[in-house]
């Protein structure tokens, strides 16, 4: 998805990708970057169209190959969507986002706080 026209590129980067997964895509530069920096971590969070789940996945080199860290929750939906709602999916996704680096820290004891993104 294209967020270029609501995000700031200060804080976002876009990639569209055709007949790739977002898995792949995120894969792929992950192993990418890791030959600039062998201790980057990628995090993308992604909701599905209809703002029924968030899934945040972390990824990193380990052993020279690529591993991950997922976590994924379902959203109740109302049916009138209102800023309260969207104000809510927001904070969700921020929780996911820390329970997911959680895990990341405690799978992978070389990440520390500052790793956080």
């Amino acid at each position: 998805m294209d967020e270029s026209s609501f995000r700031s590129i200060e804080n976002s980067i876009t990639f569209v990708s055709q007949g790739s997964t977002i898995e792949e895509l995120q894969d792929y530069l992950l192993i990418t970057l890791s030959r600039l920096d062998p201790w980057v971590v990628i995090c993308n969070q992604y909701y599905n169209d209809s703002l029924s789940s968030i899934t945040t996945r972390y990824s990193l080199m380990h052993d020279l190959s690529p591993d991950e860290v997922e976590t994924y929750v379902e959203v109740k939906v109302p049916n009138v969507e209102s800023d309260a709602f969207y104000n809510r999916i927001t904070k969700m996704g921020l929780k996911e986002k820390e329970k997911a680096f959680k895990l990341v820290k405690k799978q992978f004891n070389w990440i520390k706080d500052d790793r956080y993104i």
